[in-house]
């Protein structure tokens, strides 16, 4: 069973099979996912010793919140889901409780947003759920049980390249899922630069990675021709259903 805290724009559920595959064969001990987003790729990996960095400060500081302040955080999650008419009122004016200021109310507006927003950007979509309500419960039910495995993560608020430098040895597997170019998805958005920059520093890196594209003549006039392709079935009607997915490594 996939575990999710959020819904994430570019979460990699389809591929995590694949994912774990290529990480275990390369026997190393460390796992670093340099762009981790919302957390889904190392809840969900087979490894003892996890990295999650993102840019983003507001996702770091939700990982470092649920392993260092978690029942402060919780207690302000069951604030607003008491009931449904609780949970309604703070949905619709978001000024039902009084919460203090700080770094777990920044880490709960994280939570919150991502879970009933597209991406957290506060543009609501529709969901599978019969009710954001449901889901937000689902949600926190779930941080219970997984908060115990987030409390083992190093947990970095870093630059793609400060990562690759402090991190790399011959035991360190870099799993690299970077910001898709044209989407306004995230707060950090990636250009054609970056992803030169990025391919230069690989060259270079001691230990092993894996870096994931969905495919496209673009991405393949800027990293070349992939190491393999995988084919995943989507939840929509775009592309017959089907999306590519390109795969780099060095192993």
């Amino acid at each position: 069973m996939m575990i999710k805290i959020m819904k994430y724009p570019g979460a990699k559920n389809a591929a995590m099979e694949d994912i774990n595959y290529n990480y275990i064969k390369t026997g190393k001990r460390y796992f670093i996912d340099i762009f981790g987003g919302s957390g889904t790729v190392l809840l969900n990996i087979d490894s003892g010793n996890k990295v999650y960095n993102d840019r983003d400060p507001d996702l770091a500081n939700l990982f470092r919140v649920i392993k260092y302040s978690y029942p402060e955080f919780r207690s302000m999650l069951m604030e607003i889901i008491k009931t449904r008419e609780t949970f309604a009122k703070y949905y619709e004016s978001k000024m039902s409780v009084d919460f203090p200021k700080n770094n777990v109310y920044r880490a709960f507006l994280t939570f919150y947003n991502y879970n009933v927003s597209f991406g957290g950007m506060g543009e609501t979509y529709n969901t599978r759920e019969k009710s954001v309500y449901t889901n937000m419960v689902k949600k926190i039910d779930l941080l219970d049980h997984i908060r115990m495995g987030i409390k083992k993560w190093t947990i970095e608020n870093q630059d793609y390249t400060y990562i690759l430098n402090k991190y790399d040895n011959d035991d360190v597997f870099f799993y690299l899922d970077p910001p898709y170019p044209g989407k306004k998805w995230y707060n950090f958005n990636f250009v054609d630069e970056d992803f030169i920059h990025i391919k230069k520093l690989l060259k270079y890196v001691k230990g092993k990675y894996m870096v994931n594209f969905y495919a496209g003549e673009e991405i393949e006039k800027l990293f070349g021709k992939p190491s393999f392709k995988r084919k995943y079935r989507t939840g929509n009607n775009q592309n017959n259903g089907y999306k590519y997915m390109y795969f780099y490594t060095n192993f």
